[in-house]
C-alpha cells in the first residue's frame, strides 16, 4: 500500500485478482477500491513440486550412423531452465546407457508453461559420436579441445610458406610428429642395416 491506498493487485490463496482502472471510493473515511465490471480474476495453483520430467517422442533408430534419435520434452514446473547435464542423466537412465554418449541440442523454452523442447541423440559406440557430431557439441562433453586463436593464426601463416603435401605435416599435432619421427628413425636404422648387408654380399673376396 502507498499512503493508505490499497494496491490494485490482491492475492488470496491461489487466487490472484488484478483490477483494471479501479475506481477508489471513500466510505467512512477509509479509501477502498470499487470493483467495476472490468474486474479480472486469474486462478493460479501454487506448484510446490520441483521435479523435472523428461519425455521423448518420435523415437527412431539410425543404423547407418549407429545412433538413436528422438524429440525431447522437458517438463520443469516451477523451475528455470534445466542444465543439459541433468537431461543427459535422465535420458541415459531412461534408455539404460551412460551420459557420455547422450547428446541434446536445439533446446527451446516455451513461455509460460514450464516446458522445454529439443532433440536428443544416443550413440551406441562413442567412436561414432566423435565422427559425426560437430566440434562444439563434443566440447560440451570434454571430447574436443579447442586450440587458441593465436595457434590457429600461426598455423595458417606457416601453411602459406609450403605447397602440396608438405601442408599435412604442419597440421599434425606434437604427439603425432613425435611418433612419426620415432618411426622414421627406426625405418632409417633398418634401411642402413639392409644396405650394409647388401654391400657385404657384393664385395669381392680379396
Amino acid at each position: 500500500d502507498h499512503q493508505g491506498i490499497p494496491s490494485p493487485f490482491f492475492k488470496i490463496g491461489p487466487v490472484t485478482i488484478s483490477i483494471c482502472r479501479a475506481v477508489l471510493r471513500i466510505k467512512g473515511g477509509d479509501a477502498g477500491p470499487f470493483l467495476p465490471g472490468c474486474l479480472k480474476i486469474s486462478r493460479r495453483h501454487a506448484i510446490t513440486s520441483n521435479a523435472v520430467t523428461v519425455r521423448t517422442r518420435k523415437f527412431m533408430t539410425t543404423r547407418l550412423l549407429q545412433r538413436e534419435q528422438m524429440g525431447t520434452a522437458v517438463l520443469r514446473p516451477g523451475k528455470a531452465t534445466v542444465p543439459k547435464t541433468e537431461i543427459w542423466g535422465k535420458l541415459a537412465k531412461m534408455y539404460k546407457t551412460t551420459p557420455d554418449v547422450t547428446f541434446v541440442f536445439g533446446l527451446r523454452s516455451h513461455a509460460g508453461d514450464g516446458k522445454t523442447t529439443g532433440l536428443g541423440m544416443i550413440y551406441d559406440p562413442l567412436g561414432h559420436a566423435k565422427q559425426d557430431e560437430p566440434k562444439h557439441r563434443l566440447a560440451r562433453h570434454g571430447l574436443y579441445e579447442k586450440t587458441s586463436r593465436k595457434q590457429r593464426k600461426e598455423r595458417t601463416s606457416r601453411m602459406k610458406t609450403v605447397v602440396g603435401t608438405a601442408e599435412a605435416s604442419l597440421v599434425l599435432t606434437k604427439r603425432s610428429q613425435l611418433e612419426m619421427g620415432q618411426q622414421r628413425s627406426k625405418d632409417s636404422a633398418v634401411g642402413v642395416q639392409i644396405c650394409r648387408e647388401r654391400i657385404n654380399k657384393v664385395r669381392p673376396f680379396t
